[in-house]
């Protein structure tokens, strides 16, 4: 579900959870992460993933990285 790109709101995300569709696109992770920091922050989100949340910034770099490699294919650690 996080991967869903006309989930602008983290509201919306959490009605379509309760089964509420609508159009679907998919959007990148880097989104999908800020979606699931939001809900991290709001408590939506079960407790037992916020240990996600210290290891935020590791994960985007990671990501950044990931980019840099599989779509440039110039990067070279």
């Amino acid at each position: 579900m996080l991967v869903l790109d006309f989930v602008k709101d983290f509201y919306i995300l959490c009605k379509l959870i309760k089964n509420e569709e609508e159009k679907i696109k998919t959007v990148g992770f880097s989104r999908a992460l800020e979606i699931f920091e939001k809900l991290l922050g709001n408590d939506i989100v079960n407790p037992k993933y916020k240990f996600i949340n210290k290891e935020i910034e590791s994960i985007k770099k990671l990501n950044t990285l990931r980019n840099r490699i599989i779509h440039r294919g110039l990067y070279i650690l």
